[in-house]
């Protein structure tokens, strides 16, 4: 034996692959017994259809989901006061913001980073003061998806156009990866439960969004997580505000 040690999987992991294994077999035992009836050209048909109307209504639904975290961009970056709690902390998106809108890109190579980091506290702001976010993958982590994604429409656009669902769907992806195999909760797994798995969303999002391919969406995502492991979560007073 060489010395190396094996441990048991935590229970979340297993509970993760019960889950997972069962429905894989759910839905082999589905599609045996649902075999004959797939022959039929008219249910065909029907499928065709609900296909369809799925892609254009999932479509509408990424709408109303960009729709949301840009007006939570919008209002973070104009409200000005303190958030409440006991910490009495001051906003800074506002302040962040005017002093972005008198830079020039000469002036700072920083200047495409600091409008990311302006917008993904103006989100956290909203959500620390009770606004309305978007959940991606959590709420406390709900500022890296729509600030790269406005950057993307900021600054890539123009090159690469319309590419918002390819953007959300593969972030989505990649979310899904992490929620079934892993944990997506900071009391769970840590800040890299959400802030790295929402770096890992957004970095593949950006990806495909600017015509990468899988394998350098999937370098992507996974570069943005290695730079989360083993971050822990311990916000002063238990508040996620900072």
């Amino acid at each position: 034996m060489t010395g190396v040690q094996t441990c048991a999987l935590p229970i979340w992991k297993q509970n993760y692959q019960k889950a997972f294994e069962s429905n894989i077999f759910n839905k082999k035992e589905s599609n045996s017994n649902k075999k004959d009836k797939d022959k039929d050209s008219n249910l065909n048909r029907s499928t065709r259809v609900n296909k369809t109307n799925n892609e254009k209504e999932i479509k509408e639904r990424l709408d109303v989901i960009w729709k949301v975290m840009d007006n939570c961009i919008n209002r973070g970056l104009v409200t000005e006061g303190y958030l409440p709690g006991p910490l009495n902390l001051q906003r800074r998106a506002p302040s962040l913001y005017k002093k972005l809108l008198e830079e020039s890109t000469s002036q700072n190579p920083m200047f495409y980073l600091n409008w990311i980091n302006a917008h993904a506290i103006a989100v956290s702001e909203e959500n620390a003061s009770g606004g309305q976010v978007v959940t991606s993958p959590t709420n406390g982590s709900a500022g890296v998806i729509p600030a790269v994604l406005n950057y993307y429409f900021k600054f890539c656009a123009d090159k690469h156009p319309n590419k918002l669902h390819d953007f959300l769907l593969s972030a989505g992806a990649i979310g899904g990866i992490f929620k079934l195999n892993s944990t997506i909760s900071g009391a769970e797994g840590g800040c890299q439960a959400e802030i790295g798995v929402s770096a890992s969303m957004a970095a593949a999002g950006l990806t495909c969004a600017l015509n990468g391919n899988i394998n350098q969406i999937e370098k992507a995502s996974e570069s943005a997580m290695e730079h989360f492991i083993g971050m822990t979560c311990d916000p002063i007073g238990g508040l996620v505000q900072i």
